[in-house]
């Protein structure tokens, strides 16, 4: 997992183990509030991943 940060909410994205490489799998954005975590969105497509500037491998 890495940490991210969309408009101003944090959140990961998370690499899918592929043998010895690590694939980009989802991104999550949590909406958190005092009574924790409230929402959780997650994507998973390239375009997007793409905006964040995230390898699709590691």
């Amino acid at each position: 997992m890495v940490p991210i940060a969309a408009n101003g909410q944090a959140g990961i994205a998370v690499y899918r183990g592929d043998g010895d490489v690590h694939r980009l799998h989802t991104l999550h954005v949590f909406t958190i509030t005092a009574a924790g975590i409230t929402h959780n969105r997650t994507f998973q497509d390239d375009a997007i991943f793409a905006a964040f500037g995230l390898s699709l491998t590691r």
